[in-house]
């Protein structure tokens, strides 16, 4: 039986509201979006970074976090400004989670470090709500409204979702109609595992609502340039597979955080010639030391190697590097942000 046409006058009882002329579009453009981290994290997205166990997603996804806080750096990509941030942790322990925000908070670099600390909230497994309950969606949209979040991080989708079978196209409908809702409000990246396939879990409804996702996979020491990346305690290559909005940075590319230096490039000979250079100055400027003995020891190189640093950035920027001491250094945040072109030169 052949379905009949609507009339006019059924046509006109349908609400208005739930009608947009193409006129009302594009005589009312949106709000344009405001940049999170990079080029690619904006506010009202959604982003999904997926990885095998161990790669590396959650320490990445912390470190987004607290990029975003503190209008700090990863890599390449920079924070311009703070926001605050929920991440939901829905599998560490106390011990961990402490460990690893330690770190991070201490070797990353900081455009306003001072807002970190009130800027990062986090919610503890024993006290996250699941994304897939029936109040769910009202919960977060409280928590966020009430507490101005910029950025909703959920780690994980398996911790924090009772999906019945991932591989269901149904089983994720109500993750995306949390994603979709909460997206209105901020930004909201999930982390995810892969599968068998080495590409994420599930369903390809999984991705049906995402504005960008980001792989991860592992990196070994012979895909390592430079000595810093291949002696980092995580390092990963990454690619994004899908993006919405088309931009300008390198849809694939190789970084690791080092216990010592923070997050790093991979990167070639001369790429790396250059990143000592900067953190050489950096650290000079730092305020940390006394004298320029004291710096080359720090560094694990001669005095005559550092000698030939400074020289080598003169003859390249037309500029010395200057020993700024304790004393004559006022500590603040614009300090740490000078910091934030060190190991964060971008590929060559």
């Amino acid at each position: 039986m052949n379905k009949v046409k609507p009339t006019i006058e059924e046509i006109k009882e349908i609400p208005a509201s739930n009608l947009i002329t193409l006129g009302q579009i594009l005589s009312n453009p949106p709000t344009t979006p405001e940049s999170l981290l990079g080029d690619w994290l904006s506010s009202n997205t959604c982003t999904m970074i997926h990885a095998p166990s161990g790669i590396g997603k959650s320490w990445l996804a912390m470190g987004i976090g607290l990029a975003v806080a503190g209008a700090g750096r990863i890599s390449k990509w920079q924070a311009e400004s703070a926001k605050k941030v929920l991440y939901v942790d829905g599998e560490m322990s106390a011990h961990s989670r402490f460990k690893r925000l330690e770190l991070l908070s201490k070797k990353m670099t900081f455009g306003a470090k001072s807002l970190l600390w009130k800027n990062m909230n986090i919610i503890p497994p024993e006290a996250a709500t699941k994304i897939d309950q029936k109040t769910s969606i009202a919960d977060y949209q409280s928590l966020i409204s009430e507490n101005e979040i910029g950025l909703l991080i959920i780690d994980n989708i398996r911790t924090l979702a009772d999906l019945k079978d991932e591989n269901s196209a149904a089983s994720w409908s109500i993750v995306n109609d949390f994603l979709k809702a909460l997206r209105a409000q901020c930004a909201v990246i999930v982390v995810h595992h892969d599968g068998k396939r080495s590409v994420y879990s599930g369903s390809s409804n999984a991705i049906t609502v995402l504005d960008n996702q980001l792989g991860l996979s592992s990196l070994s020491v012979s895909d390592c340039n430079g000595q810093k990346i291949k002696e980092a305690g995580i390092r990963f290559s990454y690619k994004f597979h899908k993006v919405r909005d088309s931009f300008d940075d390198n849809v694939s590319g190789c970084i690791g955080f080092h216990d010592q230096y923070g997050w790093i490039n991979n990167t070639n000979r001369e790429t790396e010639s250059r990143m000592n250079l900067f953190e050489t100055k950096a650290l000079a400027e730092s305020g940390q030391f006394t004298a320029w003995k004291a710096l080359a020891s720090y560094l694990g190189i001669t005095d005559q190697a550092l000698t030939k640093r400074r020289k080598k950035y003169e003859e390249l920027y037309g500029e010395k590097i200057n020993l700024v001491p304790p004393e004559r250094l006022e500590i603040d945040d614009a300090v740490f942000s000078n910091l934030s072109s060190v190991f964060c030169m971008p590929n060559q």
